[in-house]
């Protein structure tokens, strides 16, 4: 038995597997990593959503987790805890099935991962505007940094409309959007952010004479060098392109599982709202506080969030918070709190 623990503010549920149902979950070579990712989210929001906690996906031994509960948790408060029947349960694996799909197809969750990886998203020294609505720059030494943001955003929206999201929103369009599903009535939400671009390192010279194309042959000496990175490809069960791990593709599986839950019509009792956003590595700074509180009305802003994405999002357009929030980044199963 293999057990999968999730550790919320309020309670600790610990779950078993059997390694049929792993195996069941984890059909195909290609989706091993992207089952894994998927089935965690879909677990973390179903958990999220009935005790209002922020979910981190371990295994381990119930001591640490009491451990981590008493350094945590400083009221235990039960929440009714919604459990997912053995047909719901179905119902998301056939449904996560129908979605995975391939690079033919970028409505699914393959092709999704492999467009999002063929825009070049990544940062080369753009830097933020002084002034309203803080642009980021544009231009040739940056290689045109606000356009190829906008460009991703812009693919990312049209996306998420065709994935049918009930609400699509987007301030600016070199800026974040999100979806938001679930009971639109509900006062709560839960939030997962990620990111749509790529660590600026993976473009050094050194970096960029060691992709491999489907030739197999290496750097400048490859077919595709020195585009190889965006332009993406499957050879024997992998997806190959810079951001499929970090954080391009992490981000869109993020979306797909939000859209299979949809889909799956589970009882919901809050909001579930997935953010896109389009920095971290390289970003281009934050206005000063002196700067952002020249546009606004109401001048409470006290702190400058250390990431562009979270400034954009907290303070520029004074977003709603989530109750719990995590990010898919990377290799790592979830990441929490987040400073600031």
């Amino acid at each position: 038995m293999l057990p999968v623990v999730f550790f919320n503010h309020y309670d600790i549920l610990r779950l078993y597997c059997t390694a049929k149902e792993m195996g069941d979950i984890l059909m195909s070579k290609l989706n091993y990593t992207i089952r894994i990712l998927l089935m965690a989210l879909l677990f973390a929001f179903l958990n999220g959503i009935s005790a209002a906690g922020t979910g981190a996906l371990i295994a381990g031994e119930q001591s640490s987790w009491e451990t981590l509960t008493r350094a945590f948790i400083k009221e235990i408060k039960p929440y009714p805890l919604y459990s997912i029947t053995p047909e719901e349960r179905t119902k998301i694996h056939a449904n996560v099935d129908a979605i995975a799909g391939d690079m033919s197809n970028p409505v699914s969750l393959i092709g999704g991962m492999a467009m999002a990886i063929s825009y070049d998203a990544i940062s080369r020294g753009g830097t933020a505007s002084t002034k309203y609505p803080f642009r980021v720059s544009n231009n040739e030494s940056n290689d045109y940094e606000g356009d190829r943001k906008t460009a991703v955003f812009a693919w990312a929206k049209r996306l998420s409309q065709t994935l049918g999201f009930p609400v699509i929103v987007q301030r600016q369009a070199d800026k974040y959007i999100y979806v938001e599903f679930g009971d639109p009535d509900a006062p709560e939400m839960v939030m997962a952010s990620s990111h749509l671009d790529s660590p600026t390192d993976s473009l050094t010279a050194a970096q960029l004479a060691r992709w491999r194309g489907p030739d197999d042959k290496r750097g400048a000496a490859g077919a595709y060098h020195p585009n190889q990175y965006k332009t993406p490809y499957i050879k024997d069960g992998w997806l190959y392109g810079t951001g499929v791990q970090d954080d391009s593709g992490p981000t869109i599986a993020t979306l797909f599982a939000a859209k299979v839950l949809m889909d799956a019509g589970l009882p919901m009792d809050r909001r579930i709202r997935i953010v896109l956003a389009g920095y971290e590595d390289k970003g281009p700074g934050t206005p000063t506080v002196a700067n952002t509180l020249k546009y606004m009305n109401i001048p409470y802003y006290t702190g400058n969030p250390y990431f562009y994405d979270n400034w954009a999002y907290k303070s520029l357009n004074r977003e709603e918070m989530p109750i719990a929030a995590f990010t898919a980044d990377s290799n790592f199963p979830m990441i929490i709190g987040n400073f600031r």
